[in-house]
């Protein structure tokens, strides 16, 4: 029997889709943290300089009048969308009600700061357990003296 080399039994599919997914968490990472947003942005804004520099992205007044015409036909063409959406957006946001008022909770007698019950457990345990280490601790500090 030839022993090769095991064959994963992810297949390839499997693993860019993992990829992907791990990329989209990194990016919303990155965009949600302030401090990486910006320098994001001024590492974009400076490869677009150099590709713009290289010639790689024409600018209008370098192209001729039957491309400019296409690029302000579509530049027209996203900003009717834009207004469209920011149409509906505004609509939406006329047309829904104010929110109710917060409803009262009520007060929990044993919870001053409102924290679950499992919090409360979790520290009651604590304070036990540090009593206990306490007197122990006590009681081989007497211990020790009697000896000495």
């Amino acid at each position: 029997m030839p022993r090769g080399r095991k064959k994963s039994d992810v297949s390839r599919e499997e693993k860019l889709l993992k990829e992907r997914e791990a990329e989209r968490q990194r990016r919303a990472l990155r965009k949600n943290d302030p401090e990486l947003r910006e320098e994001d942005r001024i590492k974009e804004y400076l490869r677009y300089i150099q590709r713009k520099n290289d010639g790689r992205i024409k600018l209008l007044k370098d192209l001729n009048e039957r491309d400019r015409r296409g690029k302000r036909k579509k530049l027209k063409e996203n900003l009717a969308a834009f207004r469209l959406r920011q149409k509906v957006l505004d609509q939406a946001l006329r047309n829904t009600p104010p929110p109710s008022p917060p409803q009262p909770t009520p007060a929990r007698p044993n919870s001053s700061d409102g924290g679950s019950s499992r919090r409360e457990a979790g520290r009651i345990r604590i304070k036990r357990n540090r009593s206990k280490i306490y007197r122990e601790y006590e009681r081989l500090k007497k211990h020790n003296k009697s000896l000495q």
